[in-house]
């Protein structure tokens, strides 16, 4: 099984990529050719082709490993090249089902030496990239938002949403806003997931070293030598994820390195921090990931919205949609097991819990009452109730496609959605339908057999 990295073509700010599979490697890539597009004032025409090629290496690198394929391409960065030697161990350790087998064949291995003073902050207007601008802020760093184009519904306004924040922190303490647009998700991650058993390839593998990743040519016309990616989880949290500091610490090209940043301060501890050091970054805050706003309804809007609370922050200020029945519908959510709370979201509702002040502040509508029920609550009761929470999950999709539907592009991409989704689930369908014929025909009884006395 062979992955090749057949053409790799620049022409203004856009990368474009043209690649070649085996015919047992062609069900997880559903194009041939890819794109980067970065922003006008990134002119790719001068930036080598060992370091262009990086943003699509680091999308088909951990394909590789997992089925055990091999890589080729005609010229790649050597400090990148012995970054992703030792991610791989790192992702091979983690989840014993990625392949030993599979190698990267490099033709022209080249040795780049930029790498200035700048810093660059990958930026998605979330409490944790919102938290390491605040703390880095005297570096003035560059602020990139990177868009991997994915075909879910109304993630054009969702995109839009974060860059008018990055916007708005570049105009007022005048910072470059950098944008990069991708259509690398377009890949069979559903097949991915159903073979080696997660909920999530982007975020439970690939986040990290992707985003860092997309960075590389942003470094070269920049002169940046130190790009930041925000944290997920405190240092006491951490699980294997696409996003850890033994991922991203590695990640490295010329001489330029990526940093974990944020790993010391929990959740709330950064809620705290922004409050203290720069309240109004809250105000465009830009959460959830079923609204292009902030829908106040998922677990993530409502875990936000209680940080917020107990900082003595009014969610209304800070874009998300909130009214006299949130908080009792949380409650609700909660008691009847509909929460989707999955191992490593419980550690954000207990901090929570231990961080409630002793007097509530009344200025929240049914804060005060929350509060009250939240600190006395038992999360290690809290049990997944998968069934239970389907009502709640078929409400937010609906949510999603009633909101989307009145965009102008609400046809091409419903059309795009619909494509996408279809040929995956045919190759899951297929996928599973093999194991099941295999697993029948190996436990079938001969047909002229009998049963022994």
């Amino acid at each position: 099984m062979t992955i090749s990295v057949i053409d790799v073509s620049a022409n203004g700010s856009q990368v474009s990529y043209r690649l070649s599979y085996s015919r047992a490697v062609k069900k997880y890539f559903l194009n041939d050719n890819y794109f980067v597009r970065y922003d006008n004032r990134i002119d790719t025409a001068n930036i080598p082709r060992s370091i262009l090629v990086i943003p699509v290496v680091s999308v088909i690198a951990p394909v590789a490993w997992a089925i055990g394929a091999d890589m080729e391409m005609e010229a790649l960065d050597e400090t990148y090249l012995r970054s992703l030697n030792e991610i791989r161990k790192v992702l091979t350790n983690w989840y014993p089902r990625f392949s030993t087998f599979g190698t990267l064949n490099v033709r022209n291995v080249v040795r780049n030496e930029f790498g200035g003073p700048r810093t660059g902050l990958l930026f998605s207007g979330g409490l944790d990239s919102f938290t390491s601008y605040v703390k880095h802020k005297e570096e003035k760093p560059d602020l990139i938002s990177a868009w991997f184009e994915d075909p879910k519904l109304h993630e054009e306004e969702k995109w839009a949403c974060v860059v008018a924040a990055a916007q708005w922190l570049g105009e007022r303490d005048g910072l470059a806003s950098l944008k990069i647009k991708t259509d690398l998700a377009y890949f069979n991650k559903l097949l991915l997931c159903d073979e080696f058993g997660f909920g999530n390839w982007y975020a439970q593998v690939a986040h990290g070293l992707q985003l860092l990743s997309m960075c590389a040519p942003i470094t070269a016309a920049r002169d940046i030598g130190r790009v930041l990616i925000a944290s997920s989880f405190h240092q006491d949290q951490l699980i294997p994820w696409g996003s850890h500091p033994a991922i991203d610490n590695i990640v490295s090209w010329a001489r330029v390195t990526a940093t974990h940043d944020g790993v010391d301060m929990s959740r709330q501890q950064k809620m705290r921090y922004v409050c203290a050091k720069d309240q109004e970054c809250l105000t465009k805050l830009k959460v959830c990931h079923i609204d292009p706003m902030n829908c106040g309804k998922c677990e993530k809007c409502l875990r936000t919205i209680v940080g917020l609370c107990i900082e003595g922050i009014n969610p209304t200020n800070c874009r998300f949609e909130f009214d006299e029945k949130t908080l009792d519908n949380a409650k609700a959510l909660f008691v009847a097991g509909k929460m989707p709370l999955p191992n490593e979201v419980v550690g954000y509702w207990t901090e929570m819990q231990r961080s409630l002040p002793e007097e509530p502040s009344r200025d929240v509508i049914g804060w005060r009452e929350f509060s009250t029920w939240l600190r006395g609550y038992d999360f290690s009761r809290q049990r997944p109730r998968t069934w239970r929470r389907l009502p709640q999950r078929a409400g937010l999709h609906l949510l999603r496609f009633s909101r989307s539907i009145t965009a102008n592009h609400m046809t091409r991409q419903h059309l795009k959605f619909i494509r996408h989704f279809g040929i995956c689930s045919l190759h899951v369908a297929l996928h599973r339908g093999r194991h099941l014929l295999v697993a029948a025909l190996r436990f079938r009884r001969p047909f002229n057999s009998k049963p022994q006395p």
